[in-house]
C-alpha cells in the first residue's frame, strides 16, 4: 500500500548518499560509510539504493540500521523511517549525523522492536538474521510491527556460496543459512516471496543504448562472461552464483523486480580506486590483528602474574594462620599460668608465709 501524500515522482530530488562526520573506527564487523572498503562498500550501498522504489511513500522500519547512512538513504523517499539498533553508540552516532524531520532513531532489538503493532509499511532488515540464534522469534516479531499488506525486504549470505567462496568464518554470526533454509523460514511466515541474488563482480558493463529504433534497448539481458584458460564462456545462470540473497516477502502480491548496478564513486579507474580500498583494509585488518595479538599477550602475562600472586597470598595466609595458632596457644599458657597465679595468692600458705618473705627482703637489703 502506497500512502495517498507519496513524493510526486516526476519532480523528485536525486537521492543522495549522505556520510556522517561522526564515524565508528572501521573494526570489520558492520560497514562504515565514508571507508572505501572496495567490495563491502559496494554490497551495503546497492541494497539500500535497490530498495529505494519498494519503500516509497511507506512508513519504514530500518532494523539494525548500524550508523544509520540506510536509514538517512531511505528517508529521501519515504514517509517516514525509523531505524533501530541494539548498539547504544550507533544510535547516538546516527542522531548526531543525520537529521531529516521523517527520520528518528532508537535503541532496541529483533525480539523485542520498541513499536506498536502493524506500525509500519515496510520493514528493512539487511544482514541482521545470521548474527541472531531465533529466526522464527525475529520473524514474529516483524510480523507483528508489520501491516498486514506490508512487505519486508530482508538480505542475508547464502552460507553454501559464502562458503564455498573461501571466507572466513564470520565471528559476529550466530546462525547462518543457505538458499533453501531462508526460503523455508520465509514462507512459514508470508505468503509470496520474490529473490534477487547479489554478487560483487569486478569487470566491464555493455547494455543496449536508449536510442531511437535500437533492438533491445528496452529488454536488458543480463550474462556473465567468464574467461578462463582464455577460452571465453557463457555463464548465463548468473543468479545461481550470487552470494547474497536480497528477499521481498509480503502477505500482499509483490511487483516485478528490477535488477540493478550500483557502481560507487571511485574516479575514472575504479579498479585501481577499489584495491587501494581492499589494500588499505587489508592493512587496517592486519593491524587489528596485530593489536589483538598484543593485548592476548598481555593479558596472558597479567593472568600469569594475577596466578603467581594469588599462590603469593594463599602462601602468606597460611603462615598467617600458623602465627595465629602460636598465639591462641600462648594466650592459653598465659592464661593457664595466671589462674595458678591467682589460685597461689589466695592460699593460706601464701597468706601465714607473708611475714617470712618481707624479713627475708630486709635481710637482701
Amino acid at each position: 500500500m502506497v500512502e495517498e501524500n507519496a513524493p510526486d515522482k516526476s519532480i523528485r530530488s536525486p537521492v543522495k548518499l549522505e556520510i556522517s562526520s561522526v564515524l565508528p573506527d572501521f573494526t570489520g564487523e558492520r560497514f562504515v560509510p565514508g571507508y572505501k572498503d572496495g567490495s563491502i562498500e559496494l554490497e551495503h550501498i546497492h541494497r539500500y539504493f535497490a530498495v529505494l522504489p519498494l519503500v516509497e511513500g511507506r512508513t519504514v522500519l530500518d532494523i539494525a540500521c548500524g550508523e544509520g547512512y540506510g536509514s538517512c538513504l531511505l528517508a529521501q523517499r519515504a514517509k517516514s523511517v525509523l531505524g533501530v539498533d541494539i548498539d547504544s553508540g550507533s544510535i547516538e552516532r546516527a542522531r548526531a549525523g543525520y537529521n531529516r524531520s521523517n527520520l528518528t532513531f532508537t535503541n532496541g532489538d529483533v525480539y523485542s522492536i520498541p513499536s506498536n503493532p502493524e506500525q509500519f509499511d515496510a520493514i528493512v532488515s539487511f544482514e541482521t538474521i545470521e548474527h541472531v540464534e531465533d529466526h522464527d522469534k525475529t520473524l514474529r516479531e516483524f510480523k507483528r510491527v508489520l501491516r498486514p499488506d506490508g512487505l519486508l525486504v530482508i538480505s542475508t549470505p547464502d552460507r553454501d556460496v559464502y562458503r564455498a567462496n573461501g571466507e572466513e568464518e564470520n565471528e559476529f554470526h550466530k546462525k547462518e543459512l543457505n538458499f533453501t533454509e531462508f526460503d523455508t523460514l520465509l514462507r512459514r511466515f508470508f505468503r509470496n516471496v520474490s529473490y534477487f541474488k547479489q554478487e560483487i563482480v569486478f569487470g566491464s558493463l555493455m547494455v543496449p543504448a536508449p536510442v531511437a529504433n535500437n533492438v533491445g534497448a528496452n529488454d536488458l539481458r543480463i550474462q556473465r562472461l567468464s574467461a578462463k584458460n582464455n577460452d571465453l564462456s557463457d555463464q548465463s545462470a548468473f543468479t545461481d552464483l550470487g552470494e547474497f540473497i536480497v528477499a521481498i516477502a509480503s502477505d500482499d502480491v509483490i511487483a516485478p523486480l528490477t535488477a540493478s548496478i550500483y557502481a560507487g564513486d571511485y574516479g575514472p579507474k575504479p579498479m585501481s580506486a577499489l584495491l587501494g580500498g581492499i589494500r588499505e583494509r587489508d592493512d587496517d585488518i592486519s593491524r587489528l590483528r596485530v593489536s589483538v595479538r598484543l593485548q592476548a599477550s598481555e593479558i596472558a602475562a597479567l593472568q600469569q602474574e594475577i596466578t603467581t600472586r594469588q599462590h603469593e597470598i594463599e602462601n602468606q595466609r597460611k603462615i598467617i594462620e600458623d602465627q595465629r595458632k602460636i598465639v591462641d596457644n600462648q594466650q592459653e599458657r598465659l592464661e593457664s599460668n595466671r589462674m595458678k597465679v591467682d589460685a597461689l595468692l589466695s592460699s593460706t600458705s601464701w597468706r601465714i608465709t607473708g611475714p617470712l618473705r618481707r624479713i627475708v627482703r630486709l635481710f637482701r637489703k
